[in-house]
């Protein structure tokens, strides 16, 4: 796997965080953990819903298409690892399209903004339901859709750069770790910044179930595939696997 071409300096750094935080986390007020009305719904089976990202992250398409499958296959193997039945993105796409539905799907559910936004209660309002609520409502009457909860992701950032200190906010939704081979170095230490963050939707209504985000910095001695994937790993299980997590809909 390739690297996304990555910052060249610590203050672009700082401020390429600084700019991702304003746009997609450390300004929210949505809510994270189980919605309270969801706390008994007994989750067993999750279709996993095709990740997107709003940026490049400076990297070609073939590259945020590697980064991307990654966060799917990994996703994948955290929930079967815990007792979940999964839905692959894949198997999603294709049971849309077999039964009609696919082109219906992508004109309806257009996601151009961060994931908070999307599937809010304001937003499913019997109403005023935004178009994703509405397609995703007709679509799971009319039967077209997989069994199973919905599990949106957003890959807010993907890259790495080198890091003098640790640049991400100190708050719940961030962290940062050093890889054992690592900690030896003296800083700037090459590291890995991997942000996501991701909802299940109840289909029949619109609703968000749960909500979560996390932003890691993540550094080693140096930046090559393993620590990519490694990076991937940590930041979603971050997001499933903490006490905000999906655990708590079992």
């Amino acid at each position: 796997m390739r690297r996304p071409a990555r910052p060249q300096t610590h203050l672009l750094l700082c401020c390429l965080l600084a700019a991702l935080c304003a746009l997609a986390g450390c300004r929210t007020a949505t809510p994270v953990g189980v919605r309270p009305e969801f706390r008994q719904a007994n989750v067993q089976s999750v279709v996993i819903v095709p990740f997107y990202q709003l940026s490049s992250f400076g990297a070609a398409d073939e590259e945020r298409e590697l980064i991307k499958e990654a966060y799917h296959t990994r996703t994948q193997r955290w929930l079967t690892a815990n007792g979940f039945e999964v839905t692959s993105p894949q198997e999603f796409q294709q049971i849309l399209t077999e039964r009609g539905a696919w082109q219906t799907y992508q004109d309806g559910v257009i996601l151009r903004d961060s994931l908070e936004v999307y599937f809010e209660p304001a937003d499913a309002d019997a109403v005023n339901a935004a178009a994703e609520v509405i397609t995703l409502r007709e679509l799971a009457e009319a039967g077209a859709l997989p069994e199973g909860r919905l599990l949106y992701g957003e890959i807010v950032y993907q890259s790495d750069a080198t890091c003098r200190t640790s640049v991400s906010p100190r708050d719940r939704f961030s962290s940062m770790e050093v890889h054992p081979e690592a900690k030896g170095m003296l800083p700037p230490r090459p590291c890995v910044l991997a942000h996501f963050q991701a909802k299940l939707v109840d289909p029949t209504s619109g609703r968000t179930m749960w909500y979560n985000r996390h932003l890691l910095e993540y550094q080693v001695s140096e930046v090559d595939t393993d620590a990519i994937l490694t990076a991937i790993e940590r930041v979603i299980d971050a997001v499933l696997g903490t006490k905000k997590g999906l655990l708590s809909l079992q």
